[in-house]
C-alpha cells in the first residue's frame, strides 16, 4: 500500500485495493465465527495449534478466523508489534461481543 485505506475498509490483492468494508464481512460471515473456528495466531507460532487441527476443523466447518497478528513479521517495518497485538486483541473482544449481541437480538426476535 502506498496510500491511506479509509476507515472501516477492508483491502486485498496485489496491488492492495480497498474492496468491501468490515460491516460488510461481518454481515456475511461474521455470524459463522465461534470460539472453536476462531485460531489463536500466538498457538500457531508455538506449535500448540497444528495444521492438521485447523484443517479439520474447517473441513468440519467450512470456515476459519485467525485473531491477532504475528509476534514477528518482516512487512511491519518501525511497528510496536506488542503493541499491535493488544490492539488486535481489543478489537476481537469488541467483535465476540458484538457477534453474541447479534446472536441474542436474533433469539429475541424469534420469540
Amino acid at each position: 500500500m502506498n496510500r491511506s485505506v479509509p476507515e472501516g475498509r477492508a483491502v486485498a490483492g496485489n496491488p492492495a485495493r480497498p474492496y468491501t468494508t468490515y460491516a460488510e464481512i461481518l454481515e456475511r460471515v461474521g455470524s459463522e465465527a465461534r470460539d472453536e473456528n476462531i485460531f489463536d495466531f500466538g498457538d500457531i507460532e508455538t506449535g500448540s495449534l497444528t495444521a492438521k487441527v485447523i484443517k479439520e476443523r474447517i473441513d468440519r466447518d467450512g470456515i476459519a478466523f485467525v485473531k491477532t497478528v504475528p509476534s514477528n513479521d518482516p512487512f511491519y517495518v518501525n511497528t510496536d508489534m506488542e503493541e499491535m497485538r493488544k490492539n488486535a486483541m481489543t478489537a476481537y473482544l469488541r467483535f465476540k461481543d458484538l457477534m453474541q449481541n447479534m446472536r441474542q437480538d436474533k433469539e429475541n426476535k424469534k420469540m
